[in-house]
């Protein structure tokens, strides 16, 4: 019969009246099933199936049934959905067909819907759906049979980033339910145009790094989402654009020569970098003003961040304290990337959210553990912690330096993380970026001195727990010199009430307060000449304080070369995606 009816259709129905529309029944095993979406507390669920018949293309029906309703009524929905389908179909078909006779009819063959489990037909009265839809179950259409999978891992999204170049890796960006990105199974292909034909495969690998000879071309990714042995429906995305040309080598690059292999032992790489946000690099002021030099194109995150996920990944670094972090880059790009070498990250908002950027700490869970990690807001334990009482009393007597404390979004970001390596042993990670202007070094001073005083309370709380072996590593964007008064309080311990830079602003005089602390820090990178390189200023204002009794600073990275970082005359540059240079160094655990 099912011959018959494709002869009768390939012949436009000359010799016929009657359109007989039946199952096909040859489908791939991947869709001979019934994908079942099932979360808790919802009171509905999703049903999802592939379906063709002789007439129709393939396509996919979708169905939103709740959980408590019947069986039977469920299984008629899904039987009306496929006979009001392919009735639609056949009516176009119809209306086509080069006939004369006005009686010719349209007739669709109801396919017969059970559903079994162990072979046995539910009763679909008694049964109701979260009953009957179990992963093992069989929906049976007519005589196929579709084996129903509750929760397998599902692609929701994919795409590719509209700026793809040589040189640098391709990460698809994936959104997924039970599972997780990086698990997911990847097939490349490259084409001259972006339709559906002439795909050439090229690699089977998570991300993929363009070549030369891609150039011209667009890209295509299918991925397979896996969790253990299971595996969900693939997935496509094609590149909106062509595989574009890269900058050449970069000097990050050349760094990457002391950072190939991943730390031994004991030790662990440390990283510090601003990466410099888009928030800060994308308006007209910070393309004509802030950054001039820095061709438009190249100070867009699409093209930067291409640049900031390679240097980093290159680094392979242990622990990494990132500034000005974009949402949407931690999200979609770093840690997707970072997830492919075990490396997992928390970030920090700032206070208030009105800027989508914040602070951000990955560590490699091959070394360490993340026991717990906290954000504070330095105003907030200013306000509320008797801990600071003589902070607040400073600032109580002077309005406009209290104002000006207060009205700063800056937060501290803490992470503990307990080594895997040294028996017993546990690193106080701390990230901060503190307020920038040129002529508050005394805010910076208080919030240093804030940032300071809670770390001597977390040291003293884990030691009353039991942990007595944990060292600090202080990192951040401090946006002050070796000649400020932060870099003094950080490495002498100590400022007293008459230290000269409270008064950096005599409107905002800081009187009658003095800061110290008991962390033994150290500058691990020294202090360079700069590690921030813009139009008009240049200095050092990034830093990697480790704790001198627990670490010994074993290598330091050397910064790009004075040539390389003013090829282009200032950062950023179309090699250096940012306005900051990282800072790169490996620790050691002390052996007494």
């Amino acid at each position: 019969m099912l011959r018959n009816v494709l002869k009768t259709h390939r012949h436009h129905l000359k010799h016929r009246n009657i359109i007989l529309i039946r199952r096909n029944s040859q489908m791939s095993a991947m869709d001979r099933k019934v994908i079942v979406r099932r979360l808790d507390g919802e009171r509905k669920l999703t049903l999802s199936f592939k379906y063709s018949s002789p007439l129709i293309t393939e396509r996919i029906f979708n169905f939103n049934r709740d959980q408590n309703e019947d069986l039977k009524t469920a299984l008629a929905r899904i039987n009306s959905k496929i006979i009001e389908t392919t009735d639609k179909k056949a009516r176009k078909m119809k209306k086509k067909m080069k006939t004369p006779e006005p009686e010719t009819k349209v007739v669709v063959d109801a396919p017969k819907i059970a559903l079994m489990i162990d072979g046995k037909i539910l009763n679909d009265t008694e049964t109701t759906v979260s009953e009957a839809f179990k992963s093992g179950a069989i929906l049976k259409i007519g005589e196929v049979e579709l084996q129903i999978e509750v929760n397998p891992p599902l692609i929701t999204k994919v795409s590719l980033p509209e700026n793809i170049m040589t040189g640098f890796n391709v990460y698809p960006k994936i959104e997924i339910e039970f599972s997780v990105a990086s698990d997911c199974r990847c097939k490349w292909y490259r084409n001259t145009t972006d339709s559906c034909a002439n795909w050439e495969e090229i690699a089977q690998t998570f991300s993929y790094e363009p070549i030369n000879d891609d150039i011209g071309r667009f890209l295509k990714v299918v991925c397979t989402p896996c969790s253990g042995d299971t595996e969900g429906p693939s997935s496509t995305a094609i590149s909106v654009s062509q595989v574009g040309a890269g900058p050449g080598q970069c000097p990050f690059e050349r760094r990457h020569l002391f950072t190939s292999s991943p730390t031994n032992g004991s030790s662990f790489r440390v990283v510090t970098y601003n990466l410099l946000a888009d928030a800060y690099a994308n308006s007209d002021y910070s393309r004509t003003t802030l950054f001039p030099t820095c061709p438009p194109y190249a100070l867009a995150m699409d093209y930067r961040k291409q640049l900031l996920v390679k240097e980093l990944m290159g680094y392979n670094a242990d622990i990494i304290c990132l500034q000005e972090v974009d949402f949407k880059l931690f999200k979609n790009d770093l840690t997707l990337a970072f997830s492919t070498v075990n490396i997992e990250g928390h970030l920090a908002s700032k206070a208030g959210g009105k800027v989508a950027e914040g602070l951000a700490c990955f560590y490699n869970k091959d070394k360490f553990r993340c026991i717990r990690t906290e954000t504070v807001v330095l105003k907030h334990l200013v306000e509320t912690e008797g801990l600071f009482s003589d902070f607040l009393a400073a600032l109580e007597e002077n309005e406009q330096l209290k104002n000006r404390f207060m009205n700063r979004t800056t937060v501290l970001q803490i992470s503990i993380l307990e080594s895997l390596i040294e028996p017993g042993a546990r690193v106080c990670v701390a990230n901060t970026h503190l307020y920038f202007h040129p002529n508050a070094d005394h805010i910076r001073l208080l919030q240093s001195g804030v940032c300071l005083r809670y770390l001597e309370q977390i040291i003293a709380q884990e030691v009353t727990l039991g942990n007595n072996k944990i060292g600090v590593i202080f990192c951040g964007d401090f946006n002050s010199t070796p000649e400020s008064g932060v870099y003094q309080l950080v490495t002498t311990q100590f400022i007293p009430t008459d230290y000269e830079r409270w008064n950096s602003a005599p409107d905002e005089e800081v009187k009658g307060l003095s800061i110290s602390h008991s962390l033994g820090l150290i500058s691990a990178c020294g202090t360079p000449d700069y590690t921030n390189y813009c139009v008009g200023f240049n200095g050092c204002l990034d830093y990697i304080y480790s704790d001198s009794q627990y670490f010994d600073v074993t290598e330091v990275v050397p910064l790009p070369s004075h040539e390389e970082v003013v090829q282009f005359e200032a950062l950023p540059s179309l090699t250096i995606p940012s306005d900051h240079l990282a800072l790169i160094c490996t620790l050691d655990w002390k052996k007494n």
